[in-house]
This record gives structure tokens, sequence and C-alpha cells, in this order.
């Protein structure tokens, strides 16, 4: 995903055509409403080549009567040294994932009136689940893909990783300049750069 001259994106790679199954319904846990789809088997599974370069990728899923659906993807580069990172946004995306009945915010229920946080709300949310939100992008289409095509369009010098990413290598941040964030969920930089 990016600029490419106004048209977006970019084809990496199609898979051969795959017939579709149906999965067992996402079981969830009472007690905390995460819901988990850990029970559903690969469908289809690819090797990620040097084709793929550093970047945010949606693998678009295809099936008869023009039905679509996504799977993001974010390539990072362990050894960049890019002015900039556009960081996706992994864990807001999931605490506003309403697939299975429940996010962080809302769930199934009712609730005694003005109370907060609602007591029918996830407690614990599950990444073995797809995302419900924008065709199953996550909130990448509404909220970050703009923000990845201005900065290639613009030709910054970037490179690109997700929440999930920055907590494991907190040391990642320190080799680049800026942090360009679309989502309300910002790491702490005092605590990334020690000071």
């Amino acid at each position: 995903m990016g600029y490419y001259q106004g048209r977006g994106a970019r084809l990496i790679w199609t898979s051969p055509q795959v017939q579709g199954k149906n999965q067992p319904a996402c079981r969830s846990r009472s007690g905390v409403n995460m819901v988990a789809c850990d029970t559903w088997s690969p469908s289809l599974t690819f090797r990620v080549t040097p084709a793929f370069v550093p970047g945010d990728y949606l693998i678009k899923l295809t099936a008869p009567g023009n039905r679509q659906s996504y799977v993001p993807l974010t390539i990072w580069d362990p050894a960049s040294t890019a002015t900039y990172v556009i960081k996706n946004d992994v864990f807001t995306w999931q605490a506003w994932n309403f697939y299975g009945g429940y996010d962080y915010y809302q769930g199934l229920g009712s609730c005694p009136p003005d109370v907060y946080p609602v007591c029918n709300r996830a407690r614990v949310v599950s990444y073995d689940r797809p995302y419900a939100a924008e065709q199953g992008s996550g909130n990448f289409l509404g909220l970050e893909y703009p923000l990845v095509r201005w900065a290639e369009q613009h030709g910054l010098d970037v490179t690109y990783a997700t929440d999930l990413t920055l907590q494991e290598h907190p040391g990642y941040l320190l080799r680049h300049k800026v942090l360009l964030s679309h989502g309300p969920s910002v790491p702490n930089w005092r605590q990334v750069t020690g000071q």
C-alpha cells in the first residue's frame, strides 16, 4: 500500500484459487468476554519473499458474488535507519475489534445505565480473530492508509512497524528521528529513549 503514481498500491503476489471452508464458531471465554478463533485451521499459507519490501500490505481475499475481505500485514526492517517510522496501531485495532460481539468498550447483553466501564465489555482481547472493521483491515484503511499514501507520495524516507513490534523491540526507535502514528495509542517516548 502506498502512492504508486496515484494507483494507491501495487500487486506483489497472487495465490492459486483455494477452496474456502467453514470454520467453527469462535469461542467466548466467560468472565472476561474474550473471543478467540484459535480453533480455526489455516486455509492458506505463503512465504514472505524479498518482493515484500518493508511496508504495509493488505492481503485481499475474494469469493464468488463479488465478496471480499482483507488481512493486514506489516513488514518491518530490523536494520532500518529511515528518518520516519509509520506505526500501525494493532493494539488499538484489537481494542475496538467487535468481531464475535465484544471489544474493550462494549459487548453483548445489558448493563446498568451510566456505569463505565460497561460491565459487558471484554476484559481480554485475542489476536486469534479477524478484524470486524473496514472489511477486515482493522482500522488501517480509514485511519492509517491516508498517512501511508501521503508519506509515500511526498517521498519521505520512511519505514514501517506495529506498536507490538515497538513494544518487543523498544530500542528500534532510537535509530529513527520521527514516529508517525495516526491512531490514539502512542508509546511513551520518554520510556523508549530513556529520558
